[in-house]
């Protein structure tokens, strides 16, 4: 996976996402980062729904989310996505040491 965008938004999937940052970044996957969410079927439903057609979207736990990011070899410009802060320090965290360690985390409004 080709981690091009890291971003802390509580709207998640949402006009701003699709409108500007997929066009300017060229998005192919959206990997959505919360625990919560996970166990949601309705939201996930709904941020699935969300994406443009094409879209992949996955929604994943902060560990589950680890594991994909150190396995994933694949070229798909890619953005991560959490509603809080909480969320993204936890995977920094899981990812320090390794080749796909964050160091840039964009801030949405609130």
């Amino acid at each position: 996976m080709n981690i091009v965008a890291t971003r802390v938004d509580e709207r998640l999937i949402h006009g701003q996402v699709m409108a500007s940052w997929s066009k300017r970044l060229q998005l192919k996957r959206i990997v959505v980062v919360d625990d919560q969410i996970t166990k949601d079927d309705f939201m996930k439903t709904v941020l699935t729904m969300s994406a443009p057609s094409g879209m992949k979207i996955d929604i994943l736990s902060v560990k589950d989310a680890a594991q994909t990011i150190k396995s994933d070899s694949g070229n798909e410009n890619t953005m991560l996505l959490f509603k809080q802060i909480a969320a993204a320090l936890d995977l920094a965290h899981e990812l320090k040491g390794s080749s796909s360690e964050m160091t840039e985390l964009n801030l949405g409004k609130r």
